[in-house]
């Protein structure tokens, strides 16, 4: 059992794995916003995940641009 679950997570980066995390965690709080058992509504809490997105991007752009560092996509 240890070996499967070593298996699964040698194959994804720590990265992805938070990131899928936080994924998830949006997707659940739209569902029980969608059936008001959160104070807010699924829009607002859309809008607001879109509008966090944008700024961390464009302040990882913009640090990236002051230090002068190079952007490299890979895919594993």
């Amino acid at each position: 059992m240890i070996t499967l679950i070593d298996d699964l997570l040698d194959r994804i980066t720590m990265y992805r794995l938070v990131l899928y995390v936080l994924i998830g965690l949006i997707a659940i709080a739209v569902v029980l916003s969608f059936f008001t058992l959160l104070p807010f509504s699924p829009l607002s809490l859309l809008v607001s995940t879109v509008f966090l997105v944008i700024i961390c991007w464009a302040a990882n752009w913009i640090l990236g641009s002051i230090f002068e560092l190079t952007f490299k996509l890979t895919r594993s």
